[in-house]
């Protein structure tokens, strides 16, 4: 199995879901972002042990190191449509389950439940 540093954009689109599926709360966006990230970083770190900071992913500038890339991501809302927030929250999911508290860490909880809740609120439309 592969895996690759999520882009910031897609850490954007699972908070937007989360956001949208009341599993995050809009004031904890960024904070719950910089962790979904962290983790995902984690999980590729753990799959390629080389060089921390040769990771599968964003090519980052001079100097900046993945640690850097996390600490810099800031939630920006996203328009996008649910299957694309469904899309981004799987990617998510595969590119971060190298390790193996992945299921059980909170971050892996938290994309679980919003799993759960987009697949139960779909038939019904958001906020139902």
């Amino acid at each position: 199995m592969s895996a690759f540093v999520v882009s910031h954009d897609t850490i954007d689109k699972v908070i937007e879901a989360g956001i949208r599926t009341r599993v995050i709360e809009p004031d904890d966006a960024t904070a719950d972002g910089k962790l979904l990230l962290e983790e995902n970083v984690r999980s590729v770190r753990y799959r390629y042990p080389e060089d921390p900071n040769d990771l599968p992913g964003p090519i980052l500038g001079d100097g900046v190191t993945f640690d850097d890339y996390v600490n810099a991501y800031t939630f920006l809302r996203s328009d996008a449509s649910t299957g694309e927030l469904k899309g981004a929250v799987e990617c998510l999911d595969y590119q971060s389950c190298e390790l193996p508290d992945w299921e059980t860490s909170h971050a892996g909880r938290m994309v679980r439940a919003i799993e759960d809740r987009l697949a139960r609120t779909q038939a019904t439309g958001w906020g139902h």
